[in-house]
């Protein structure tokens, strides 16, 4: 006869489905008896998660039976399938978003250490997103009724010594008229203006930025521009405004194409310590580490 567990134990070894399942705002039914947990969306049953020998045990080789979890949801919004050794917690998963039954996104996102995001959808194309406790970056694509654009920003620490108060600020826009073939992933057509500020660190020079502003015509430079001013990278984040932008639309794009009941950066500010790069490009950062937690628009 079978014992059963408390649900704390199963908790905390399914850590990583839990996390997933938080974000897409469905529920868990245990069946203590069978070791199944059964996933559920609005009082429907839309996938298993089980526990199982994955790997027989190979006498010959002297190697034990290893055992894991069986992963298979199948909902109107996501399949996501996956076998994971009974050790392995990474908080990374990989799915298909679907509409009606049919996929328009592949996701794959680690949510653990550092923060990476990349999606391909197939109205827009390729988003890419990456956080951690020296940068952040992130590019996607994006159209108008008359333009294809693609938006690239980030922003750090200028090396990896983080005692280094050293910061730099990096902003990039592609784009093309909407009836072109054009791929601005090649940016060698189209066009394409970077600027960017890096703060300057001398004993005698505080408080300066070196900016440099490049512009490209089907990949030839055509206009360039380079100053030292007064300032810091930070500041110039703020009052150059079109990288926060860029991150309030890259935001709003997510929060269409993502299955998530929940804010996919609402979550990362509250839950890890290291977001404080968001603090530059998150108005409602504040407010959320606060513990008001924004509705879903």
């Amino acid at each position: 006869m079978k014992i059963e567990k408390p649900k704390a134990y199963y908790d905390n070894r399914i850590r990583k489905e839990l996390c997933l399942l938080g974000l897409l705002g469905y529920g868990l039914n245990i069946d203590f008896v069978k070791n199944i947990c059964f996933v559920v969306k609005d009082g429907k049953t839309v996938g298993t998660i089980k526990y199982k020998k994955i790997h027989h045990q190979n006498k010959k080789k002297n190697l034990p039976a290893v055992y894991g979890y069986v992963v298979d949801i199948d909902s109107d919004d996501i399949s996501c399938h996956y076998t994971r050794n009974e050790d392995d917690d990474k908080l990374y998963f990989e799915f298909d978003v679907l509409n009606k039954g049919v996929k328009n996104s592949h996701v794959e996102l680690s949510l653990d250490d550092t923060i990476s995001l990349t999606i391909w959808n197939e109205k827009y194309g390729f988003f890419d997103f990456n956080l951690d406790k020296k940068h952040i970056y992130f590019s996607f694509p994006s159209k108008t009724d008359n333009f294809k654009i693609k938006e690239t920003v980030s922003y750090g620490f200028c090396d990896d010594n983080v005692n280094n108060s050293a910061k730099e600020y990096y902003y990039q826009i592609d784009f093309c008229k909407g009836d072109s073939n054009i791929n601005l992933n090649t940016n060698h057509e189209g066009t394409s203006l970077q600027i960017c500020g890096k703060d300057y660190i001398e004993e005698y020079y505080a408080d300066r930025v070196d900016i440099t502003q490049r512009k490209f015509e089907d990949g030839k430079l055509t206009d360039k521009n380079d100053v030292r001013v007064l300032g810091t990278a930070s500041e110039m984040l703020r009052e150059h405004g079109m990288g926060i932008d860029s991150f309030n639309h890259f935001r709003y794009l997510l929060d269409k194409i993502l299955p998530f009941d929940n804010d996919l950066i609402e979550y990362i500010i509250k839950t890890k310590d290291f977001a404080y790069f968001l603090e530059a490009f998150a108005d409602d950062f504040k407010a959320i580490r606060s513990g008001y937690v924004l509705e879903k628009k």
